[in-house]
């Protein structure tokens, strides 16, 4: 089980970027993608357990900053079932670090200073991180049998959810101490019996006075060590918590209190509390057990209780799970372009061609979030929000012990952001102008903004389904491709079988009717989906006089395998096939759409994923069918899009070659006449031509004296050429060609400095402030 910030990762962001550049692509030098990157939320995980042969089963689960702790506490909750003997748990985060940064710009939460200082005076924010951490859990007797070395005994993890707090960034220092206090009660323990917590501090002057306020209410005013890794390596969003337990178990096996950088300063709310920070290592004192926080963004809460291992030591068994019936009560679902449930029935079983969805409606009076909020989320939360609405209604949940899962798949259209900021650097090498540059960014979405940022958060299509129903329970989602629902749906299932949980809500959510998805499956038919359970024990439903849809086992039978037929909604898959056969045994109609009037109706849904994870669910209806499922009401309602409109570039020029622009030479002078008023020369006689008679040698006195040089000028000629004569025309010719080659010779010499300047201008000594340049300001709302 990882803990996996299912934003787009780097490969993810480009891979994307390739869709919807296109051609473009190439000329902005992107790198070579692979399709699997587009599937970076539970494929990893599948890889990963492949790849060591593990056959235990493998997701991720997003519970934003306290995504670490989620993973260990679902591990010992599998490892106490008895449905694995050791699990793998941890979480990793590697998404695109520019949405990162640009998304924590946007929420305010970014170190302008870049530091981080955990309960420092001058702390100014947090300073985000890449990590990655795991741990081998076994149950501990199983591990004294085998001789293992045993780091350390996790006594308890509680789990809880701010519910309807301020606001889905406002940490809640009742839902902290709430987790504190289930970790306690879990592991049987009094505050005074842990000797120091590892907190989550981050360096927000807010967040930082909460925590330490939620750990005075659950602690008590007795003076306790505290620190923050944070302040060493910054924060690592989901695989923070993890980090925090490195460091807890290396602590007690030396047996020392590790110091808290950067604190010369202490806060005002470190000062007032009982707490205290250190600055230099301490040897531990008083029992050798401590406290672990990790809190995320929308209201994910988590505390772990962990010990050092004493071999004399005897602990309680953990008493076995019962096996309690789990039924549905409640099914929301917006399929394709339905909207309600009974639409998706008459796609299931009357022919209704099941269409692209282009709306969500959610009604007014049910509206707990600022409409323009809603806006600016991703259409993945609204259109699950109205599914959950359609099926929690006319049922009571009780707040503190209904859990919210839903199975999530990291959307491709959340990097259209990193696409923005990156349009500056692709119209550089592009050659485009700045009314490009603009256009195509604008082409990927308007300036990021804070509600943009909580509306695209992994972990909030859970957490707003918390704090709409005003629910306290564990909330987060879960990834493992097509079976990221049935993963939810597991978990629910688990926690109500263990008394733990009295209700859950189950949903899943995918729109991949869109181009990044379909390219990375090679155009297979796809459809967009969110679909919600409501799931009760049956004593508890029939108690509440509950209209029982069907029941719920998670497990292969023997019952007939049903499937829709239907396109898939990645993510959502899985659920959707169990929601269809919901539909079927609960409304006692088989596929066809005749009646099915058996008194025990049952089905077999089994999903294969990408990455070699499968799953089955079998679903059970009993007497009657229910009542057809109500219309979707034409009431008031907020109407939003569910996908934003494509991607389209402004059109930019052809590419030019790789190479200087070429000069054009001034046409050449125009050369002097070549003929001229000389005496006609006498013919030529031809070489071949008889010589009829020798001529005969010249007398003596034929032979004319020698005279004196004849003077001549500079260019050769000589100076006393009779005017008029073949001479003096011959000696003007050469004096015109002489004039022409000069005025040629300037010109060429022109040019050539010409040539030289341009080959000097890309690799000249200009400064580095006219070189284009990539970044960001932390003060920055806006990309």
């Amino acid at each position: 089980v990882l803990g996996n910030l299912s934003l787009p990762s780097s490969g993810a962001s480009r891979f994307a970027e390739r869709v919807w550049l296109g051609a473009l692509a190439s000329r902005v030098a992107l790198p070579p993608t692979d399709a699997r990157d587009r599937f970076n939320s539970g494929l990893p995980a599948h890889l990963l357990a492949q790849a060591l042969g593990l056959g235990g089963g493998a997701y991720a689960l997003d519970a934003a900053c306290a995504s670490s702790l989620y993973a260990i506490e679902r591990a010992c909750r599998d490892l106490q079932a008895g449905r694995a003997d050791r699990m793998l748990a941890g979480a990793v985060n590697r998404a695109d670090d520019l949405f990162i940064h640009v998304g924590f710009c946007a929420l305010g939460a970014m170190s302008r200073t870049g530091r981080s200082r955990p309960f420092h005076e001058g702390a100014d924010g947090l300073m985000p991180g890449e990590g990655c951490g795991v741990v081998v859990l076994e149950r501990l007797d199983d591990a004294v049998r085998a001789g293992r070395t045993i780091h350390g005994v996790i006594r308890g993890v509680g789990l809880a959810n701010d519910g309807r707090g301020k606001n889905l960034l406002a940490p809640s220092e009742e839902g902290q101490a709430r987790s504190m206090r289930l970790a306690l009660q879990q592991a049987g323990l009094e505050p005074s019996d842990v000797a120091y917590v590892e907190c989550h501090a981050t360096g927000t002057g807010v967040g930082d006075a909460t925590e330490l306020a939620s750990m005075r209410a659950v602690y008590g005013e007795r003076p306790m060590p505290i620190g923050s890794l944070k302040a060493n390596i910054g924060h690592l969003i989901t695989a923070a918590g993890v980090a925090g337990l490195l460091k807890l178990l290396e602590s007690l096996r030396e047996g020392v209190f590790l110091p808290t950088p950067h604190l010369d300063v202490p806060s005002a709310a470190l000062t007032a509390s009982p707490f205290e920070t250190l600055d230099r290592p301490t040897a531990w004192s008083g029992p050798p057990r401590a406290g672990l926080s990790a809190f995320g963004f929308g209201g994910n809460d988590a505390h772990l209780l962990v010990e050092a291992y004493e071999r004399d030591r005897a602990f309680a068994a953990v008493p076995a799970t019962p096996r309690s019936p789990v039924v549905v009560v409640g099914l929301g679902a917006r399929v394709g372009d339905g909207q309600s449930v009974a639409d998706f029935e008459r796609v299931l079983h009357d022919g209704r061609p099941l269409g692209p969805a282009e709306r969500v409606r959610i009604p007014m009076s049910e509206l707990r979030f600022p409409p323009t909020d809603l806006e600016k989320a991703s259409p993945q939360q609204t259109m699950l929000l109205a599914a959950a609405l359609e099926a929690v209604t006319g049922i009571a949940l009780p707040g503190e012990t209904t859990g919210v899962f839903v199975g999530y798949g990291c959307d491709p259209q959340i990097a259209r952001w990193g696409a923005r900021w990156r349009a500056r650097s692709w119209g550089d090498a592009l050659g485009a102008d700045e009314a490009w540059v603009r256009a195509a960014a604008d082409a990927f979405g308007p300036p990021l903004e804070a509600p943009h940022v909580v509306g695209t958060l992994p972990n909030i299509p859970a957490n707003r389904l918390s704090s709409q129903l005003a629910l306290t329970g564990p909330s987060f989602t879960t990834s493992s491709e097509e079976l990221s629902g049935i993963r939810a749906l597991e978990i629910a299932v688990d926690g109500l079988r263990r008394g733990e949980l009295d209700a859950a809500v189950v949903g899943a959510v995918d729109l991949s009717n869109e181009p990044v998805h379909q390219a990375a499956l090679g155009n297979q038919d796809t459809a967009d989906a969110a679909v919600v359970l409501v799931l009760r024990r049956r004593d508890d439903a029939l108690r509440a006089g509950e209209i029982i849809l069907g029941e719920i086992d998670v497990s292969d039978g023997d019952a007939p395998a049903f499937a829709t037929g239907l396109p898939r909604a990645h993510a959502a898959a899985g659920l959707v096939e169990v929601a269809g056969a919901l539909v079927g045994v609960g409304r006692g109609r088989r596929r066809d759409g005749s009646a099915w009037a058996d008194a025990e109706r049952r089905l077999r849904v089994r999903i294969d994923a990408l990455g070699g994870q499968t799953a089955a669910v079998e679903v059970l209806a009993r007497g009657d069918a229910v009542p057809a499922f109500p219309e979707a009401l034409e009431t008031p309602a907020l109407e939003l899009p569910v996908h934003p409109a494509p991607v389209k570039l402004p059109p930019i020029a052809a590419p030019v070659p790789d190479r200087p622009p070429m000069q054009k030479m001034a046409p050449a002078p125009a050369l002097p006449p070549t003929s001229f008023d000389a005496p006609p020369a006498a013919p030529m006689r031809r070489a071949t031509e008889a010589v009829a008679q020798a001529p005969a040698a010249p007398a003596a006195s034929m032979v004319p004296a020698l005279a004196a040089p004849t003077v001549m000028q500079a260019s050769g000629m000589p100076t006393d050429i009779p005017p008029g004569s073949w001479l003096a025309a011959f000696t003007a010719q050469q004096l015109r060609l002489a004039d022409a080659h000069r005025v040629f010779v300037e010109q060429q010499a022109a040019l050539h400095q010409r040539f030289l300047s341009t080959l000097q201008a890309p690799f000249g000594a200009a400064g580095a402030e006219s070189a284009p340049a990539l970044g960001f300001a932390p003060s920055a709302g806006t990309a």
